[in-house]
């Protein structure tokens, strides 16, 4: 965002049902089950390890967007 002079006064707050991306965001661990994950999650890890995303747990009840898609699709 720097490239293009949008200076982010907070770290962009981004909302995840899965606790284990999460953890996976803040703590770099290496397991057998998360060998497969791809380059994204580097980039993920950076942005938060820099301040620059936050993650939070929201429950998937309280995500707004799915519950717009579900009643598009009725």
């Amino acid at each position: 965002m720097n490239d293009i002079e949008f200076h982010q006064p907070r770290p962009l707050l981004l909302h995840c049902d899965n606790q284990s991306s999460i953890t996976l965001t803040k703590i770099p661990c290496h397991h057998d089950r998360s060998k497969h994950i791809n380059i994204r999650y580097h980039y993920f890890h950076e942005k938060v390890e820099h301040g620059n995303v936050m993650v939070v747990y929201c429950p998937i009840e309280n995500i707004i967007a799915l519950k717009l898609m579900s009643q598009q699709t009725s």
